[in-house]
């Protein structure tokens, strides 16, 4: 479900591979245990970076959702898989909310994420 990225250097002198530029760009993302098909829905101004933050965070057994940490540890590395699901340079705030709001809405039942907004942590969510 990637968005198609090929008009990101098309129009600029960067030197820059597209698969490369693409990697600081803004968008949503999802972490899914494909061992019982839960799932948290987020997004960042730069979705990769935000990815490697959460590996990272479950890799060191901090994790700020501990349902999700529970599960990493229960089941291990090797069954999640951390995919961007829409990434654009021209994706805003709004429009990156709105979006992951209808990815947990959709899968609400199955979703790690909570729909409160003071649950989120911070701005990188």
């Amino acid at each position: 479900m990637f968005n198609n990225n090929e008009n990101l250097s098309k129009n600029t002198n960067n030197p820059v591979p597209k698969r490369i530029a693409s990697r600081q760009l803004p968008g949503v993302y999802i972490i899914l245990c494909i061992t019982n098909n839960k799932r948290y829905y987020g997004e960042s101004t730069n979705v990769l970076a935000r990815l490697s933050q959460h590996k990272s965070k479950l890799r060191r057994n901090i994790h700020e959702i501990s349902e999700l940490q529970r599960d990493w540890n229960l089941y291990g590395e090797e069954f999640f898989t951390f995919s961007p699901l829409f990434i654009s340079r021209d994706c805003d705030k709004a429009k990156r909310e709105a979006l992951e709001l209808e990815y947990i809405a959709r899968h609400f039942d199955l979703c790690y994420n909570k729909l409160f907004k003071s649950s989120r942590k911070n701005e990188n969510n």
